[in-house]
């Protein structure tokens, strides 16, 4: 709706390629995604707060238009 990537946009993308094998395409989607998928796995857990404070720093810096962070947006 407002043309920004969420922390979670291309997540179930991600998720569709990883459960495929295609690792490379998943972090093309979210690398967030990604990357949370084994610390879930693995019962990693932390404070809420340092999880909202990922999340929020994650979208803030996928929609920067700098082109050293442009890896991070989704796939359209």
């Amino acid at each position: 709706m407002t043309g920004l990537d969420c922390p979670f946009c291309g997540g179930t993308r991600a998720i569709f390629a990883l459960a495929h094998g295609h690792i490379a395409q998943a972090i093309g989607f979210n690398v967030l995604v990604v990357l949370g998928v084994p610390l879930l796995w693995f019962g990693w857990r932390r404070s809420p707060r340092v999880v909202l404070g990922v999340l929020l720093v994650f979208a803030v810096l996928r929609n920067l238009p700098v082109p050293g962070l442009s890896w991070m947006a989704s796939y359209r």
